[in-house]
């Protein structure tokens, strides 16, 4: 998957980044990949083939910092979910100090010098 990734990346969506999908599709008896996509739509069906083949592997948060702001803009914002309550519906949006979690307090506890290096936004 990673070899059909870099590919597209540096040649498009050809015959050879069709060829390392369908080797691991056919596996589990899944259909060929489409044959004729941009670079873009290939790189859509690579994102989301890595969410399926790797679900619950521990990948996803590293796939979705690589794919960056372009990703989260598309999938996050304006998105509306019903909150706990089931009453409210939130909006979700995305901001790009996301990518970074705060420091945990504990560390600063333990060391007060990370306390002027908090992460943007926390």
């Amino acid at each position: 998957m990673i070899y059909a990734e870099a590919h597209t990346h540096t040649a498009g969506f050809d015959s050879q980044t069709q060829a390392a999908l369908n080797e691991l599709r056919d596996r589990c008896g899944m259909p060929d990949v489409p044959t004729s996509l941009s670079k873009e739509e290939g790189l859509e069906l690579i994102a989301n083939e890595r969410r399926i083949e790797l679900a619950a592997e521990g990948f996803r948060s590293d796939d979705m910092y690589r794919y960056s702001d372009e990703y989260w803009n598309k999938h996050i914002n304006n998105v509306e979910i019903a909150a706990p309550d089931g009453d409210n519906i939130i909006t979700m949006s995305w901001n790009p100090r996301m990518h970074l979690r705060p420091i945990p307090q504990t560390a600063i506890d333990l060391n007060p010098l990370l306390a002027d290096d908090q992460n943007p936004g926390y």
